[in-house]
């Protein structure tokens, strides 16, 4: 029978990787209703439903703008979404 705290550990283990930004309406709280600009890579990936390393490549090759905070690599949003708006008429056409 598992330990209790081998029980915990695959409990965190099912938890999700990267939780995204909440756009629950139910708070009220100005924070609450403000969605980032600015996404970690693991975010961005999330958001597009790319890979991390996807998304790294796509910075690398400045596909995408963002910019280093640290030790933190910083994609904006609006970037992305121009991105994925190209990819979607390249596929059209």
């Amino acid at each position: 029978m598992p330990s209790p705290q081998s029980r915990k550990r695959q409990n965190a283990s099912n938890a999700p990787a990267v939780v995204p930004f909440s756009t629950s309406t139910s708070d009220t709280s100005p924070a609450a209703s403000l969605v980032p600009r600015l996404l970690s890579v693991k975010q961005a990936a999330a958001y597009t439903g790319a890979t991390v390393w996807a998304i790294r490549q796509l910075y690398w090759a400045k596909e995408i703008a963002g910019f280093i905070a640290g030790r933190r690599v910083l994609l904006d949003r609006t970037s992305l979404d121009r991105w994925i708006d190209r990819r979607l008429q390249e596929r059209a056409s």
